[in-house]
Protein backbone atom coordinates (compact mmCIF):
# COMPACT_ATOMS: atom_id res chain seq x y z
CA UNK A 1 0.00 0.00 0.00
CA UNK A 2 1.43 3.53 -0.41
CA UNK A 3 1.99 6.13 1.40
CA UNK A 4 -0.34 8.25 0.37
CA UNK A 5 -3.23 5.73 0.58
CA UNK A 6 -2.41 5.35 4.01
CA UNK A 7 -2.61 8.92 4.78
CA UNK A 8 -5.79 10.09 2.30
CA UNK A 9 -9.19 10.03 2.11
CA UNK A 10 -10.06 6.95 1.11
CA UNK A 11 -11.58 4.11 2.39
CA UNK A 12 -10.19 1.28 0.29
CA UNK A 13 -10.23 -1.84 2.06
CA UNK A 14 -5.94 -2.64 1.66
CA UNK A 15 -5.13 0.50 3.12
CA UNK A 16 -8.01 0.20 5.94
CA UNK A 17 -5.70 -3.19 6.47
CA UNK A 18 -2.36 -1.78 6.69
CA UNK A 19 -3.29 1.23 9.16
CA UNK A 20 -4.82 -1.66 11.29
CA UNK A 21 -1.63 -3.68 10.86
CA UNK A 22 0.37 -0.89 11.19
CA UNK A 23 -1.37 0.58 14.48
CA UNK A 24 -1.39 -3.27 16.14
CA UNK A 25 2.98 -3.39 15.39
CA UNK A 26 2.34 0.35 16.84
CA UNK A 27 0.54 -1.18 20.51
CA UNK A 28 2.56 -4.34 20.30
CA UNK A 29 6.19 -2.66 20.57
CA UNK A 30 4.68 0.55 22.05
CA UNK A 31 6.04 2.51 19.29
CA UNK A 32 3.19 5.29 19.21
CA UNK A 33 -0.16 5.14 20.75
CA UNK A 34 -3.50 5.31 18.30
CA UNK A 35 -4.22 8.40 18.60
CA UNK A 36 -0.56 9.13 17.30
CA UNK A 37 -1.39 7.16 14.22
CA UNK A 38 -4.66 8.52 13.73
CA UNK A 39 -3.05 12.15 13.57
CA UNK A 40 -0.35 10.68 11.32
CA UNK A 41 -3.09 9.33 8.88
CA UNK A 42 -5.38 12.11 9.08
CA UNK A 43 -8.04 9.17 10.52
CA UNK A 44 -10.32 9.34 13.37
CA UNK A 45 -8.84 7.36 16.50
CA UNK A 46 -12.13 5.18 16.28
CA UNK A 47 -11.48 4.30 13.09
CA UNK A 48 -7.82 3.06 13.80
CA UNK A 49 -8.75 0.90 16.41
CA UNK A 50 -11.84 -0.91 14.46
CA UNK A 51 -9.03 -1.65 12.04
CA UNK A 52 -6.46 -2.47 14.68
CA UNK A 53 -9.48 -5.12 15.87
CA UNK A 54 -10.17 -6.36 12.50
CA UNK A 55 -6.34 -6.83 11.91
CA UNK A 56 -6.28 -8.77 15.34
CA UNK A 57 -9.05 -11.09 14.94
CA UNK A 58 -7.65 -11.66 10.74
CA UNK A 59 -4.25 -12.64 12.72
CA UNK A 60 -6.62 -15.33 14.74
CA UNK A 61 -7.38 -16.80 12.00
CA UNK A 62 -4.86 -16.38 9.42
CA UNK A 63 -1.60 -18.33 10.21
CA UNK A 64 0.52 -16.29 7.31
CA UNK A 65 -0.51 -12.82 8.39
CA UNK A 66 0.02 -14.10 12.50
CA UNK A 67 3.64 -15.24 11.17
CA UNK A 68 4.71 -12.15 9.38
CA UNK A 69 3.17 -9.70 12.19
CA UNK A 70 5.29 -11.72 14.86
CA UNK A 71 8.64 -11.24 12.74
CA UNK A 72 8.07 -7.72 11.84
CA UNK A 73 7.36 -7.37 15.72
CA UNK A 74 11.03 -9.19 15.85
CA UNK A 75 12.46 -6.60 13.47
CA UNK A 76 11.20 -3.44 15.53
CA UNK A 77 12.00 -4.96 18.77
CA UNK A 78 15.50 -4.99 17.96
CA UNK A 79 15.60 -1.36 16.03
CA UNK A 80 14.36 0.02 18.96
CA UNK A 81 16.87 -1.78 21.87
Amino acid sequence: VERRALVGPTRVRAASRARGIAGLLAQATGAATLSALARATGRDPGSISRAVEAARREATTDRGLARQLAAAQRALARTTQ
